[in-house]
């Protein structure tokens, strides 16, 4: 999640002593600054620096929200004020470039880092069996097998695409040991850690993966659902302590309706969508799909998937 849970008080020391080893190497191009801190203390130390992006970039570049002010030569119209997300790839390229510098790539962060706007979570899907101690799980995945989410707040990388690079003869992807399990990063993006709370839940019970690879999709709807994850409290050994919990609420979650994901049936057995979703302006047509096989009895509603 971007930005922490911690305080700003918290975080500003952090931030300092990265710009301060940055200054001293003479650091010239992005990178990742990490560090451990305790939660309840704050006390940290530092851990170490990667001269390169870290998986988790997408996150920071959604809440690294630059201001941008585009002149206009219309009389009655003095400036427009653009809110961009960084694009922190490009902003790397750039600065690879001889003669680059972040007061040529980014005027508009300087002299100080952009404040964080809103919240983002990145779920990183990977092909792992929680069954069995989280071991690879290899064999094919086809076309057919896989339905991402979509919507506003929204974004999947993964290279499992639909488009002009599926296999030609159509049999799909392979997923073997030559390579990392990872398969597809959700990126959500909304006003509060609530909303993105609640975003990543439904994102998550929109994804589809069939056929015989395991995943963890479970384990992250377990989380996002788990009191401890709303309140802040989770750390480096929460996991492992929580996990069966974790399954359980993620079986729950994905497998059943519960009101504040589903639009409600009324008892004419009409759909319509209610003011319940305060965090979703938008479902994807693959929600929408699933509105066929929602019944209304007795005052219940029940669904049933494929």
């Amino acid at each position: 999640m971007a930005p922490s849970t911690l305080p700003r008080s918290a975080v500003g020391p952090l931030v300092q002593a990265a710009l301060k080893m940055a200054q001293f190497l003479r650091y010239a191009n992005l990178g990742t600054f990490e560090f451990l801190v305790n939660g309840p203390s704050h006390e940290w130390v530092f851990l170490e620096i990667n001269p390169r992006l870290q998986v988790e970039h997408t996150i920071t570049g959604e809440v690294a929200i630059v201001l941008v002010i585009i002149p206009y030569t219309h009389p009655c119209v003095l400036e427009l004020e653009e809110v961009m997300h960084l694009d922190l790839v490009r902003v790397q390229l750039l600065l690879s470039q001889p003669g680059a510098s972040l007061s040529t790539v980014l005027p508009e962060c300087l002299p100080s880092p952009p404040t964080p706007h809103g919240h983002a979570i990145q779920l990183r899907m990977v092909a792992e069996d929680p069954q069995k101690s989280h071991t690879l799980s290899t064999g094919l995945l086809r076309p057919t097998d896989i339905s991402w989410p979509a919507g506003r707040g929204v974004r999947v990388d993964t290279w499992l695409s639909r488009g002009s690079r599926i296999p030609h003869d159509g049999a799909g992807w392979t997923i073997g040991t030559d390579f990392d399990s990872l398969l597809a990063k959700i990126i959500v993006h909304a006003r509060n850690d609530r909303e993105a709370t609640a975003r990543a839940s439904r994102a998550l019970w929109e994804t589809r993966i069939r056929g015989s690879v395991a995943t963890n999709l479970e384990v992250l709807a377990g989380i996002v659902a788990h009191p401890d994850w709303a309140a802040g409290s989770v750390n480096t050994r929460w996991l492992e302590k929580h996990m069966q919990t974790v399954l359980q609420l993620g079986k729950q979650h994905l497998y059943t309706i519960t009101p504040s994901l589903l639009p409600v049936m009324d008892t004419t057995e009409t759909l319509y969508f209610s003011a319940i979703f305060p965090y979703f302006s938008s479902f994807s047509t693959d929600s929408l799909r699933y509105t066929s096989r929602l019944r209304h009895v007795d005052g219940h509603v029940t669904l049933t998937r494929r």
